[in-house]
């Protein structure tokens, strides 16, 4: 009788088929090798509550009195938090923007208008806005669409209803929940046929407006409404001469079934064009254009696609259902964008200060930390170039913004010691240039003595050189791109990103690809096979303490938030999967402790690690499948064998040199630590051939002995170990006792 060592080197191997992960790990899931042992990830727990936006931004630093900051960003707020419950929203605090009054407007439910007009050039669909004057004085809200330049609605409604003269005051352009791309011809799989995706069914008025053509050479607006029943359509249209130009009209729908017809949920209901067809109507089977989604009862629509207005329109009362039409090939898409990323901010430090860019917005904003109402002091910096993409602060103390001014090669500083000086003079230091490149920048970054600019298609690095030229540049790589501005870490001198195809390293020499065992796995599993807008999810965290690099990103299978995570170990080059959903990551604070942002959108504090040899607390009950937004404290046994096992790493196919003779397993001598033996176990699997049935043999309750009792057989072997959500253990090297024969 042999032993068989179970002894697998550390890291996950994904690439081929089980027999070609012979002897190595092939999957697992919170699982690490430190130490020489194997081991899961560490605990966490909630520091806040849910914030308003996906918080996709997380920065740490301390202020130059010692008080530890921490400033989130998410798509639509920002926020500041010091330390316990507490967190303060700080973004509708920005000033330096904008203005548009004083006036007098109406402010009615979720709707503003304003008489004297000019609404669409300071407010676009997004905008965050304050009010000044009024009932309504110091409140902020966000634009859900522009009807005209006298009328806009807002994502809720106005807290009082009144006719005031206010001011209006445009804070920042908010930016999408997640990144999407199903508009427009080649953004998605292309179908001219409708597919009914539900049905909303009312009794309904359309209003036809004015079909009877004006004339003379004045120009009159007015709103036009007729509401019988219960669907009421409203059309804002601007007449003259002896036609009327069409303009967007909002249709309510007061059942509701807006956010499953099309597809959208409220958090992310925007979209820039889509197809749907009104049918069962006197306008039987015509097709019209979704501008936007406000909510489940309200869709703004433009003209009809095969027509140019909606003059052919008579009142009628009717049941309608509306079919959902993919988006193809001959669809109006003129006012569409294709792709639209996630809404994220780019932080940087300046010293004890903090500069932003939002990337939908493209302003610099300054918060000054020797200002009296610090951190509500956010303004806008106004001789900066607009339309950037981010922003970094470099070692010679300028300010560098890149994809600076809405050109995405351009990088653009600041005049040495003085973000508000942007322009070229003979004594300064201010400067631009543009990468030659044909990708798009997505991130800069300090790493060593050199900054690192990394576009979708290749990586630059650019040094300080002094007068006159103040900064240089080489081309590092033309392959090594990045799939967004959050897939990239710095850690110990060294910048560790995911690009299209690979992942890449750079630590102030060269680039450098990484070797990945799981590459084929993570894109192939990647949701980005079908909507590449998704890599703009893609966040990036080190975890210095045990020399690892995380990415988080969505899957094909998932809701479209980020639900899986890969993770490189720097010191020892092996690679590990699991499921965890997180947003953002940041290690190296004044806390000690990495913290995370989790897909419901809280602050976790992460790698909490067991304090005590204590069972599991009284009360704990299994998540099953949701333990990412559980508090999860690591104990050390008290679970049950009956909880989802979803702690593990399992093996590919182990197999006795070249697979002739099979394996008679009879025990298992185990080298672990784990509380008691509810808290942790094993389960073996075996087979004939590789693509022959599995017979799963069970689980394997450990002893304190270190024996544990197996019967079976099989040419081909693998093993399991698996334990609850909250279990802590170490596994070190284990045997099998086991006889090698023939067929019998």
């Amino acid at each position: 009788m042999a032993y068989l060592s179970l002894e697998i080197p550390p890291g996950v191997v994904k690439a081929g088929s089980q027999v070609e992960s012979n002897g190595r790990w092939r999957d697992a899931n919170l699982m690490r090798w430190h130490g020489g042992r194997m081991r899961p990830i560490g605990g966490w727990y909630a520091e806040t509550n849910a914030l308003v936006g996906a918080p996709r931004s997380l920065v740490t630093w301390s202020t130059n009195a010692g008080y530890a900051q921490m400033v989130l960003g998410t798509n639509s707020r920002i926020y500041n938090w010091t330390g316990g419950t507490g967190i303060a929203e700080i973004g509708d605090s920005l000033t330096g923007g904008g203005t548009l009054g004083a006036v007098e407007m109406v402010t009615s439910g979720s709707t503003l208008t304003c008489a004297a007009g000019g609404l669409d050039t300071l407010l676009d669909p997004d905008v965050r806005f304050k009010i000044t004057g009024g009932q309504n004085n110091g409140n902020v809200y966000t634009v859900a669409a522009v009807a005209s330049e006298y009328s806009l609605t807002i994502d809720e409604e106005f807290e009082v209803d009144e006719t005031a003269s206010i001011t209006l005051t445009y804070l920042w352009k908010t930016g999408a929940v997640q990144g999407r791309s199903n508009t427009g011809w080649g953004a998605g799989v292309w179908n001219p046929t409708a597919t009914v995706v539900t049905t909303v069914t009312s009794t309904t008025n359309f209003t036809p407006g004015i079909s009877t053509p004006m004339t003379g050479d004045t120009t009159t607006s007015g709103e036009y409404t007729t509401s019988e029943g219960d669907l009421e359509l409203r059309a804002d249209l601007t007449l003259g001469g002896a036609y009327f130009i069409p303009v967007p009209v909002q249709m309510n729908i007061p059942a509701g079934g807006v956010y499953s017809l099309f597809n959208v949920s409220a958090a992310s209901g925007s979209f820039s064009h889509k197809g749907f067809r009104i049918a069962d109507s006197t306008h039987n089977d015509a097709d019209y254009n979704a501008l936007y989604v406000m909510s489940d009862t309200t869709l703004i629509v433009d003209s009809k696609i095969d027509d140019t207005s909606w003059a052919g329109f008579t009142a009628e009362s009717a049941s309608i259902s509306t079919s959902s039409l993919t988006n193809g090939w001959g669809r109006d898409q003129s006012a569409a964008s294709i792709l639209h990323n996630c809404g994220r901010w780019h932080f940087n430090t300046y010293g004890e200060d903090l500069l932003g860019v939002f990337e939908q917005d493209g302003r610099l904003i300054y918060w000054d930390a020797s200002g009296g109402t610090y951190p509500l002091n956010g303004a806008l910096v106004s001789n900066a170039p607009t339309g950037n993409k981010g922003v970094l602060s470099t070692q010679e103390r300028m300010v560098m913004l890149y994809g600076a001014g809405g050109n995405t090669r351009k990088i653009q500083w600041s005049d040495q010691e003085d973000y508000s000086t942007w322009a070229v003079s003979a004594t300064g230091e201010a400067g631009s240039f543009e990468l030659q490149t044909t990708g798009d920048l997505q991130i800069a970054l300090k790493v060593r003595d050199s900054i690192i600019a990394i576009t979708d298609e290749d990586a630059h690095e650019i040094t300080y050189v002094g007068q006159p030229f103040i900064y240089g540049r080489r081309r590092l790589s033309d392959t090594a791109g990045i799939v967004g501005p959050g897939a990239v870490a710095v850690i110990e001198f060294a910048a560790y990103w995911m690009g299209p195809g690979g992942f890449f390293r750079y630590d102030g020499g060269y680039c450098d690809p990484i070797p990945c065992d799981v590459l084929d796995y993570v894109f192939t599993d990647i949701s980005t096979r079908i909507d590449r807008t998704k890599f703009s999810q893609v966040a990036a965290g080190e975890n210095r303490k045990y020399g690892e690099v995380w990415w988080f990103y969505a899957t094909e299978a998932g809701d479209g938030e980020n639900d899986k995570y890969i993770a490189y170990n720097y010191t020892q080059k092996w690679w590990t999967v699991g499921t965890l959903s997180r947003l953002s990551w940041d290690e190296n604070n004044p806390w000690g402790s990495p913290f995370a942002t989790g897909s419901d959108y809280k602050l976790y504090r992460m790698e909490q690690q067991r304090t005590s040899d204590a069972d599991r607390l009284e009360g704990v009950t299994d998540p099953g499948s949701d333990y990412g937004t559980n508090t999860r404290t690591m104990a050390f046994g008290g679970a049950s064998t009956s909880d989802t096992m979803t702690v593990y790493a399992e093996t590919g196919d182990i197999r006795v040199a070249d697979g002739s003779k099979r394996i008679h397993a009879q025990q298992v001598i185990t080298d672990s630590e784990t509380g008691d033996t509810e808290g942790f176990q094993m389960r073996f699997y075996s087979s004939e051939t590789p693509d022959s049935t599995e017979t799963n043999q069970g689980s394997v309750a450990l002893t304190s002995t270190g024996y544990s009792d197996v019967r079976f057989s099989g040419r081909y072997i693998r093993y399991r170990v698996e334990a609850p959500f909250d279990q802590d253990f170490r596994v070190g090297e284990m045997m099998l006792k086991a006889q090698t024969g023939g067929d019998r």
